[in-house]
């Protein structure tokens, strides 16, 4: 149970860590270039995983807003269909 804590634990700091770096300003990069130092690798692909998980959601969020129209779309032609077909009736 201790070690799953630490994991779990340890996965938030990550998470908050490089979330927090996401939200710096561009302009640190003139004081702090990026580098393919391998020590800060691990940082980077950090924030790229979290940007690719940003990305995830805010594409399931749009395709969602755009499913939603679609079926509101197909039921009111699915109801003027059937007023036609009772008007000829």
């Amino acid at each position: 149970d201790l070690a799953i804590f630490v994991l779990i634990a340890g996965a938030f700091v990550a998470l908050a860590h490089g979330a927090r770096e996401m939200t710096a300003p561009a302009a640190r990069l003139v004081v702090e270039p990026i580098t393919l130092d391998p020590a800060n690798l691990p940082e980077y692909a950090l924030r790229t995983t979290l940007r690719m998980f940003a990305a995830i959601v805010a594409s399931l969020i749009r395709s969602r807003e755009q499913a939603g129209a679609l079926v509101e779309r197909l039921r009111s032609r699915l109801r003027r269909e059937e007023l036609r077909a009772a008007q000829r009736s």
